[in-house]
C-alpha cells in the first residue's frame, strides 16, 4: 500500500536508462544551491589534485556542458580521470587541470540516490536508447516516487 510517509517528491538529474535513474529530493534544494554557490566560489583558487586520487574523497571538478563546477568522486584514473558527479548521478572522462582538492565544509554527504522501477526490465538497447531520447527532450521531470524500506537481518 502506497501513503503518504513513503512518498518522495523527487528531481530527476540523470536518467541511466529505461528504469533507472538518478534523483535529489526537492527538500534538498536549499542544500543543492548553497553547494553550487560554495563551488562556484572556491574551486577556481583551489589546488588541483596532485598525484593518484583518493577514491573516498570528494572533489570538485568542471562538467564539460555547462563549465561548473560540481562535487565528485574518482572511479578510474587513465589518461583522464573517469568521474561521478555525486549530486547528479552522471559521471564523465575529465582532465587533471579540470579536477580540484575541496575544502572540509564540502565533503558532506551526496545528495542524490538512484532509483530502479521495480518489476521492469529494459528489453533492447534501442528501446533504452528511445526512452532517453524521449526522457531527455523534456526540460525537468519532478516526479513522486515509493520508497520502500527492507530491514534485513544480518547474518552471524
Amino acid at each position: 500500500m502506497m501513503d503518504g510517509e513513503n512518498m518522495e517528491l523527487v528531481g530527476v538529474t540523470h536518467v541511466l536508462d529505461a528504469i533507472t535513474f538518478w534523483a535529489q529530493n526537492v527538500k534538498d534544494d536549499q542544500a543543492i544551491d548553497n553547494i553550487r554557490k560554495a563551488l562556484a566560489d572556491k574551486c577556481p583558487t583551489a589546488p588541483r589534485v596532485l598525484g593518484s586520487p583518493n577514491p573516498q574523497k570528494i572533489y570538485g571538478a568542471v562538467f564539460s556542458e555547462d563549465s561548473c563546477w560540481y562535487r565528485c568522486k574518482v572511479l578510474q584514473q587513465t589518461d583522464n580521470f573517469h568521474v561521478s558527479y555525486i549530486d547528479y548521478g552522471n559521471t564523465e572522462f575529465v582532465s587533471r587541470s579540470a579536477l580540484v582538492e575541496l575544502p572540509g565544509d564540502l565533503q558532506a554527504p551526496c545528495l542524490v540516490k538512484k532509483y530502479k522501477f521495480q518489476g521492469f526490465s529494459v528489453s533492447t538497447d534501442q528501446d533504452s536508447a528511445h526512452f532517453l531520447q524521449v526522457i531527455s527532450s523534456s526540460p525537468c521531470a519532478v516526479i513522486n516516487v515509493y520508497v520502500e524500506i527492507w530491514q534485513v537481518p544480518l547474518a552471524k
